[in-house]
C-alpha cells in the first residue's frame, strides 16, 4: 500500500510540476505579447531598421519582467524561476544553425545597416522574443522571491479581506434608525454603530 501511494503522490506532484512550467511558459510568451500591446499606443514606429526592433526588444522585456515578478508575487510557482532555461533550449539551436549562414544571419539584426526582410523577421518573432520574454520573467520572478513580494502580497490581501468584510458588515448590519439601536449586532460586526 505504501508504495502505490508513494508513487501517486511523485505522480501528482511530476503532474502539477508540468502543468505550473506550461502555463508559466504560455505566460511568459503569449502573456507578455498580450500586456505590452498597451505600450504600444504611445510608441510610434517612423522607419524600419534596428531602431524599432530594439525598442521592441526594450518594451518586451520590461514587460515579462514585471509580470514574472507579478506572478511570482501572487502565486509563487517555482517554475517560473527556471522559465529561463526553456527560452534558451529554443534559441541556441537557431542561433548554431544560423553561424554556417545558410539559415540565415546571425548577425544580421545588429547595427545601423539591418535590412529588414522576411527571414530577419520570421527568425527574430520565432527565437529572439520568446528567449527574451523567458529570460526576463524568470529575472522577474526571481526579484520578486528574493524581494520579500509575496509576503507584501499576503498583506495586502489580508488588508483587503478585512476591509472588504468591514465594508460588508457595515451595509448589511448598520442600523436604520434610532428605534433599532437596541437589536443585536451580528456576529463578527464591528462597525462602530453598535459598540
Amino acid at each position: 500500500m505504501r508504495d502505490s501511494q508513494v508513487s501517486r503522490a511523485i505522480g501528482n506532484s511530476s503532474v502539477r510540476a508540468v502543468g505550473s512550467a506550461l502555463l508559466n511558459l504560455v505566460a511568459a510568451i503569449v502573456g507578455t505579447g498580450l500586456a505590452e500591446g498597451a505600450f504600444w499606443r504611445f510608441i510610434h514606429f517612423s522607419s524600419l531598421g534596428w531602431a524599432p526592433m530594439a525598442l521592441e526588444d526594450l518594451v518586451t522585456s520590461a514587460t515579462a519582467f514585471g509580470l514574472g515578478y507579478v506572478v511570482y508575487a501572487q502565486w509563487q510557482p517555482a517554475a517560473s524561476k527556471w522559465l529561463w532555461l526553456a527560452g534558451l533550449c529554443w534559441f541556441v539551436p537557431r542561433a548554431l544553425l544560423m553561424l554556417d549562414g545558410t539559415h540565415g544571419s546571425f548577425w544580421e539584426i545588429t547595427g545601423p545597416s539591418f535590412q529588414l526582410g522576411p527571414r530577419s523577421l520570421d527568425n527574430w518573432f520565432e527565437f529572439t522574443l520568446p528567449c527574451l520574454r523567458t529570460i526576463f520573467y524568470s529575472l522577474g520572478a526571481l526579484c520578486s522571491s528574493r524581494s520579500g513580494a509575496p509576503a507584501l502580497m499576503q498583506r495586502l490581501r489580508d488588508w483587503a479581506r478585512e476591509r472588504i468584510r468591514w465594508i460588508r458588515c457595515q451595509r448589511s448590519c448598520a442600523p436604520v434608525s434610532g428605534a433599532e439601536r437596541g437589536v443585536r449586532a451580528p456576529d463578527g460586526c464591528s462597525w462602530p454603530g453598535w459598540r
